[in-house]
């Protein structure tokens, strides 16, 4: 199955309509394990995809964490300053 133009939600679609079929037609048992097979590849790209996402997600994180430490460091170094002094 050719899955460089896939993205995750077709890979859902996909899944899902497979998943039907599978549920709601009787098929010859190597139709069925030609579909079940998709699946599995189907749920292993999403899961590989999703997982680099999490990676992308947490690196993201931890630089508006660093971000927001600088911030709150830079508060609390104004903190003792005085600006409404006359």
């Amino acid at each position: 199955m050719d899955k460089t133009n896939l993205s995750v939600e077709q890979a859902g679609e996909l899944i899902e309509q497979y998943v039907t079929r599978l549920e709601n037609e009787t098929l010859p048992i190597k139709e069925s394990m030609e579909l079940y097979t998709k699946i599995c590849e189907l749920i292993e790209f999403s899961m590989t995809e999703l997982n680099g996402y999490q990676g992308k997600i947490t690196e993201v994180n931890e630089r508006l964490a660093q971000l927001g430490a600088e911030n709150w460091q830079d508060a609390a170094e104004l903190e003792g300053a005085n600006f409404y002094e006359e």
